[in-house]
């Protein structure tokens, strides 16, 4: 009955200024449909009690809440505490203020509520309805609440951007903790790639492989024997020497070391 209502309702109100009795009578009905009797504004996330009418999600609980006997706020009658969300409640709003039956600070309140549901996950629709909600609150009326949150989707799209630059100087992973934001599943990838070839590059210098570094102590070269101990991305090798010292090194190839198989050398061509 009441997407019926709404149907006829918008189709009827082509010419808002020239109504006739009938349709300002439906008008009124619809209105009166998709207006929570507590809040007394429009419905955003809808749903139908037990007395048969429509409120507020938010609004009919707290009425609920911690009464041993519920009456109706709408006809004061007693009540069983069963909600219903409601199929057609939003559609109703939507066809009331396209209908132009509801004022423009009212529409525009419920499209920025209807937002602040959907980004805290409460409606469905994500991110990108919301946004849409939020503009077409703003053409409705200025609100700094609406204003303020559209400047948040402005600054979400400015720093994703900022990333995808990012990336192009291989910053992405760096940038994105300087702006303490998780990277998209694609960065993750990328990172998580970079992270396989980085192993990959290293893979022959595996845990236990027992190596040897030169060292020139003043013209004098001096030879220290010992064990890949761990490998890291942070701290890159670790080496366990036989005189028990423990260094690290991110770059084997920076150093002149020498791979060493248990009892001799391997060919100079492994040299690291």
């Amino acid at each position: 009955v009441h997407s019926e209502l709404a149907t006829e309702c918008a189709t009827m109100a082509t010419d808002r200024r020239a109504e006739s009795p009938n349709v300002e009578g439906l008008s009124a009905a619809l209105l009166d449909s998709v207006t929570c009797p507590i809040s007394l504004a429009l419905v955003v996330d809808p749903v139908v009690a037990e007395d048969g009418w429509t409120y507020e999600r938010e609004a009919i609980e707290r009425w609920l809440k911690d009464k041993d006997v519920v009456n109706s706020p709408r006809t004061n009658e007693p009540m069983g505490p069963r909600l219903l969300k409601s199929g057609d409640g939003r559609t109703r709003v939507l066809a009331a203020i396209e209908s132009g039956v509801v004022d423009d600070e009212a529409a525009s309140a419920w499209h920025c509520a209807t937002a602040r549901l959907q980004i805290d996950g409460a409606l469905p629709g994500g991110l990108a309805s919301a946004r849409d909600h939020l503009e077409r609150s703003s053409s409705f009326s200025q609100s700094f609440e609406n204003e303020m949150l559209l400047e948040a989707f402005k600054a979400r799209e400015r720093q994703e951007n900022l990333i995808k630059s990012a990336a192009a100087a291989d910053l992405e992973k760096t940038t994105a903790r300087i702006l303490d934001c998780p990277l998209s599943k694609e960065s993750a990838e990328r990172a998580r790639k970079k992270v396989q070839n980085l192993l990959s590059a290293h893979q022959r210098l595996v845990v236990g492989r027992r190596i040897e570094v030169e060292w020139d102590d003043h013209g004098n070269p001096k030879y220290y024997s010992g064990t890949i101990a761990a490998y890291t991305l942070e701290y890159g090798h670790h080496i366990q020497y036989d005189n028990g010292d423990l260094s690290t090194y991110k770059n084997l190839m920076a150093k002149n070391f020498r791979i060493l198989t248990g009892s001799g050398d391997v060919p100079s061509s492994d040299i690291v």
